[in-house]
C-alpha cells in the first residue's frame, strides 16, 4: 500500500514525503471529506456494507493507529509478516 496524498491542505510532519490534498491537486479535500462524512446518506451506505463511520481528529487518530500496532505487531511477526 502507498499513501497518496494527506487529506489536508499542507503536508504532515509524520508524512514529509507525502504531498498534501491541495499539492495533489485537491484543493479543499479536508472540508469535503468532513461534509461527506457527516451527511446521513454517507453514513447509510457503510453501515449497510457492515462498517462504522468513524471520524477524529490526527491526534486521535495517532494514537488509534499505535494502539492497532502495538496489539497486532506480534502476531504479525510471528506469522512471517514483514512490512516493505
Amino acid at each position: 500500500m502507498r499513501i497518496r496524498l494527506v487529506a489536508a491542505s499542507k503536508r504532515s510532519g509524520h508524512l514529509p514525503g507525502v504531498p498534501s490534498a491541495a499539492e495533489a491537486g485537491l484543493p479543499g479535500l479536508e472540508g469535503d471529506l468532513t461534509q461527506v462524512i457527516a451527511s446521513p446518506a454517507f453514513r447509510t451506505r457503510v453501515e449497510t456494507q457492515g462498517a462504522d463511520v468513524v471520524s477524529s481528529n490526527p491526534r486521535e487518530l495517532a494514537v488509534f493507529l499505535q494502539e492497532q500496532l502495538a496489539n497486532h505487531r506480534k502476531p504479525a511477526l510471528a506469522a512471517g509478516i514483514r512490512a516493505e
